[in-house]
C-alpha cells in the first residue's frame, strides 16, 4: 500500500527531493543526475507555478484583476447594480468587494439557522467590532439589528440594499435596524440582558441610517 500524498501546504517539492529519491545505484553517477535533474526540472516549475495559484487567487489575499477573477467563480461582481452609501459608490474598492466575495462565499456554505447565521458574521467580519441580533419571526420573515458596529459606510450601504441576502430559502428580509438610542438595548419580552431589554430600559428600533 503507497503512503498518502503529503498535504497541499507541502507542495511545492524541490528538485532536491526527486533526485533525492534516486537509489545509490545510481546516485554516484554524475552524468545520470544531470539528465533526470534536466528531465525533472520543468515539472518542478509547473508544480511551483500550480501552486503559487493558491495564494494568486486566494479571497484573502487577492488584489484587482485577480480579485475580480474570484468574484467570477462566486457570482458576485464589485460593478454594483445601483449606486449606494452617500456618495453613490458604483465599484467598491479592494476591502470592500473582498468582504462582499467573503460573505456570499460563506451564505453558500450556509446550513440555513439562525446559529449558523451567527457563525456567518462572525466569520466575515473577524477582526472587527460589532454586535447584532437576528430575529426570527417565525413567520417566513425576519430581520437583522444591529446593535454596535465598527462597518465602513460601504458595508453597511451594501447590508442594505440586499448584497448580503444572508437569508433562508422563502424567507421574506424586512430589512436592517439598529436601536433608536446607540448603546442601548432593544425592546423586546422574555429576555433581560445587554441586547434586549424591557420596559423602562428597552428602546425601540429604526431602520438602519447610511
Amino acid at each position: 500500500m503507497s503512503a498518502a500524498p503529503p498535504p497541499i501546504t507541502e507542495y511545492p517539492n524541490p528538485l532536491s527531493y526527486y533526485l533525492g529519491l534516486i537509489t545509490s545505484q545510481h546516485n554516484q553517477k554524475p552524468n545520470f543526475m544531470a539528465t533526470v535533474a534536466a528531465e525533472v526540472q520543468p515539472f518542478v516549475d509547473l508544480q511551483a507555478t500550480l501552486f503559487s495559484l493558491l495564494g494568486i487567487f486566494n479571497v484573502n489575499t487577492a488584489t484587482g484583476d485577480r480579485l475580480d477573477k474570484v468574484g467570477v467563480w462566486v457570482g458576485a461582481s464589485r460593478y454594483l447594480n445601483e449606486p449606494v452609501g452617500p456618495n453613490n459608490i458604483t465599484v467598491l474598492q479592494d476591502s470592500d468587494y473582498r468582504t462582499l466575495l467573503q460573505a456570499v462565499i460563506a451564505a453558500n456554505n450556509w446550513d440555513g439557522t439562525v446559529p449558523g447565521m451567527y457563525s456567518i458574521w462572525a466569520q466575515v467580519f473577524a477582526g472587527q467590532t460589532y454586535e447584532v441580533l437576528i430575529q426570527d419571526n417565525q413567520d417566513m420573515t425576519m430581520f437583522v439589528v444591529i446593535l454596535a458596529t465598527t462597518f465602513s459606510v460601504v458595508v453597511l450601504a451594501l447590508l442594505t440594499n440586499g448584497y448580503f441576502d444572508l437569508r433562508p430559502a422563502g424567507v421574506m428580509m424586512l430589512g436592517y435596524y439598529q436601536p433608536s438610542v446607540s448603546g442601548q438595548p432593544v425592546f423586546g419580552f422574555g429576555a433581560e440582558n445587554s441586547q434586549i431589554s424591557g420596559w423602562g430600559t428597552g428602546v425601540w428600533i429604526e431602520p438602519l441610517a447610511v
